[in-house]
């Protein structure tokens, strides 16, 4: 790699992130609105690149990557992990990136990996394999549930200071997004340590933050999993 230095390019729904490696270290981290982002301003000549999306537009994101010798990022993109999983084409692009950053950076052959974003998703791996998981609604989607399917109750927002037991409305609400999850992430954690006696618990994603403070277990937090598990993938794909 020239000067060691490369590009990864995550895609969101609504935003971009762009990480600068050198000597696969992230430098710099970016956060672009997708309507704002251009892969064409982002790629440089000679310095390696991949680009992963789950944007509705990807198809056209991932053709320009490869055009200028970058990787668009798929299912069928050789990785340097086991994948146990019946229906590969449907896996998020963002577990298999946290499953290699696991198993390749952190070299953790038996983890449950907690992704808090829009989604919660919870990935097992057993043995350097991925082997699957679960997914749930994260906190803005729970709360955004609440308001749209019921006639009386407000659009709340995650607040840390609201405590068991809520005594207004929207402290109730808080209360029972936050703790709930938390309740939800200690019991999937509880689960995956009955099928592994030397288990890693990696927390992700935006809301990480919130959680890694909350959960009963030692955990470790790393808010940029994802684009650390693209970095390996380009390794793997640059040799």
């Amino acid at each position: 790699m020239e000067n060691n230095k490369s590009i990864v390019i995550d895609q969101g729904n609504t935003m971009s992130k762009i990480a600068t490696f050198i000597d696969s270290e992230i430098q710099d981290i970016k956060r672009v609105p997708n309507e704002d982002f251009n892969i064409s301003e982002v790629m440089s000549s000679g310095v390696p690149c991949i680009y992963s999306s789950v944007a509705e537009n990807s198809n056209a994101g991932v053709k320009i990557v490869h055009e200028m010798g970058g990787i668009g990022f798929s299912y069928n993109t050789p990785i340097p992990v086991k994948i146990n999983y019946h229906s590969p084409e449907t896996l998020g692009l963002d577990r298999i990136a946290n499953a290699c950053a696991v198993i390749k950076r952190y070299k953790f052959k038996n983890a449950l990996v907690i992704d808090a974003g829009s989604c919660v998703t919870y990935d097992l791996i057993l043995d350097s394999t991925f082997v699957g998981g679960a997914i749930s609604p994260g906190m803005s989607m729970r709360f955004r549930a609440m308001n749209n399917f019921t006639g009386g109750l407000p659009l709340a927002t995650f607040e840390a200071k609201a405590e068991w037991p809520g005594d207004t409305t929207n402290s109730c609400l808080q209360v029972g997004v936050f703790s709930g999850l938390v309740s939800e992430m200690n019991g999937f954690i509880d689960a995956a340590k009955l099928q592994s006696n030397n288990l890693e618990v990696v927390i992700t994603g935006g809301e990480s933050p919130h959680f890694a403070r909350a959960l009963k277990c030692s955990i470790f937090a790393d808010p940029n999993l994802t684009l650390k598990g693209l970095h390996e993938i380009l390794l793997f794909n640059s040799k």
